[in-house]
């Protein structure tokens, strides 16, 4: 209530879907990125506190799961439909590769709020530049060693793991799924001419192929 009356939005708690709305969650959003503190260790709360009040009136700091359920608690109190997401915040690009890393350690939480009828809006409420140095990516000869190993890891992934069927007549200019397609491509390669060197090279590309599947 007092972030609320701080910023002029006057509100029925009653009522659904108010022009307001968004402007008021906008509001939540900017107290708790600016006047808490970003914090991923954990903090216990006494016996018989409730979290979320735990954070937002004695501990003021904590991870993205306390600003986030914090929000959509906020949001809650003043007649405004919220839900706390929890995903990954991808934010480690491998230039090797040109894939972004997601690792464990870049799980987050927001919230997403009813604004209007059926819209739900995006809100992140964790202090953007806390979570951001948080979640950068190792520098220095550590970090590039670490992204070529993680290249290299890919590689081997997409071309010896996940080397499927599927892949194999992709290569061939098969559309997925057409396995008959992909059996007659083969069975042409097969009756070529293995006299002439261009169908004996194309020959031991189909053995090759069919070998490492």
């Amino acid at each position: 209530e007092q972030v609320r009356e701080h910023a002029g939005l006057a509100r029925d708690p009653a009522e659904r879907h108010e022009e307001m709305d968004l402007r008021v969650v906008r509001a939540f959003e900017r107290a708790l990125q600016t006047g808490f503190e970003y914090d991923a260790t954990m903090t216990a709360p006494n016996p018989g506190e409730d979290p979320i009040e735990m954070f937002l009136f004695r501990t003021r700091r904590g991870h993205c799961s306390y600003f986030a359920s914090a929000l959509a608690a906020m949001c809650r109190a003043v007649g405004i439909d919220a839900r706390v997401i929890s995903g990954f915040r991808a934010s480690e690009f491998n230039d090797l590769t040109g894939l972004y890393v997601v690792r464990q350690g870049h799980a987050h939480a927001w919230v997403e709020a009813n604004t209007a009828p059926g819209v739900w809006i995006v809100a992140d409420p964790s202090p953007v530049a806390s979570v951001s140095l948080a979640h950068r990516p190792r520098g220095g000869v550590l970090g590039a060693i670490r992204q070529a190993k993680e290249a290299a890891e890919h590689v081997w992934i997409t071309w010896v793991v996940g080397y499927d069927q599927n892949r194999r007549m992709s290569i061939f200019g098969v559309p997925k799924l057409d396995v008959g397609g992909f059996n007659l491509r083969l069975e042409r390669l097969t009756t070529l001419n293995a006299r002439e060197p261009s169908s004996r090279l194309l020959w031991a590309g189909a053995i090759g192929v069919g070998l490492v599947g």
